[in-house]
């Protein structure tokens, strides 16, 4: 049985859905010794509030963008619970503290154990006990290229329901 998607499209497909694409319908053709499938592809707009920043904007702030503040700084979950990421805020900050703007855009990833990731920005609690994120300013932001990124540790703490 031959694949009519590319490891070019497959890899396309993941990287939209990494930005926030999401895949609203798969048809597969009439049945036979190639499969067609059709995708259809759908966006999640971008929607920016007062005080964000959009990606590259944090760069071109050069040496004043000095590190980041990470709101709140612990999250709580039950077991079977979800929560979406895009609601902790990550705001770029000067080395004196003062908020530049909120990042909408930053690389994290999590340690396993009591949470886990089960999409794009999105966690669940799998077992009760504690979780780290990690939150860290894109490569895309960071002008800084001497100095290590800006990273910050935050705990997922899952309990028992």
């Amino acid at each position: 049985m031959h694949s009519l998607l590319s490891c070019r499209g497959a890899a396309l497909l993941l990287l939209l859905g990494a930005c926030g694409f999401r895949q609203a319908s798969q048809r597969p053709a009439p049945a036979g010794d190639t499969v067609v499938t059709t995708v259809e592809i759908t966006a999640e707009p971008l929607r920016l509030e007062p005080g964000d920043l959009m990606p590259g904007q944090a760069y071109a702030m050069g040496a004043r963008f000095a590190g980041i503040d990470v709101r709140p700084d612990t999250v709580f979950l039950t077991v079977g619970q979800t929560a979406d990421l895009r609601a902790i805020e990550v705001s770029a900050v000067d080395s004196a503290g003062e908020v530049l703007g909120r990042l909408r855009t930053y690389d994290h990833g999590i340690r396993p154990g009591a949470a886990e990731m089960i999409g794009f920005m999105t966690v669940r609690g799998v077992q009760a006990g504690v979780s780290g994120l990690t939150i860290t300013v894109s490569r895309l932001d960071w002008a800084n290229s001497e100095d290590r990124r800006p990273t910050v540790n935050i705990p997922i703490v899952v309990r028992e329901r």
